[in-house]
């Protein structure tokens, strides 16, 4: 019996890539580089592209977008934006991300800005020790 699941597996595909799904064939990455250099400037077409072909896949499973960290969660969201409107299927990358609830992280501004001083008031107390000083 196991040896007709794997037949079938084979010959249906893998649950979750149902025939209107993204997959690796589907995606000329060449031309997908051009359409976005001409697009973005160089620094940022460059992180684009890395993070379009890392994160390809979750055009299919935004879902797992809530699994990364937050931090790096708005670079794959950039990312996956330009790859869904290249590849033709923004608006339903877009409702899918809808749907689940997806929104870009932003951080919290008190507590950047708590963060922010601290870090400033560290390296004034850094800076006025005696031991700092005498190389100066």
């Amino acid at each position: 019996m196991d040896h007709i699941n794997r037949w079938v597996m084979n010959m249906v595909g893998l649950p979750g890539f149902e025939p209107e799904s993204i997959e690796p064939k589907d995606i000329n990455w060449s031309t997908f580089k051009q359409y976005i250099e001409s697009k973005y400037a160089k620094s940022y077409s460059i992180g684009v592209f890395e993070h379009s072909r890392k994160y390809y896949t979750l055009l299919n499973d935004v879902n797992q977008i809530q699994l990364v960290k937050p931090t790096v969660r708005n670079n794959i969201i950039n990312a996956l934006v330009v790859l869904s409107r290249y590849l033709g299927c923004y608006n339903s990358f877009k409702a899918d991300m809808e749907s689940h609830g997806i929104k870009r992280y932003k951080p919290d501004p008190i507590a950047a800005f708590t963060t922010q001083q601290n870090t400033t008031m560290k390296a004034q107390s850094f800076l006025s020790t005696s031991d700092i000083q005498r190389y100066f």
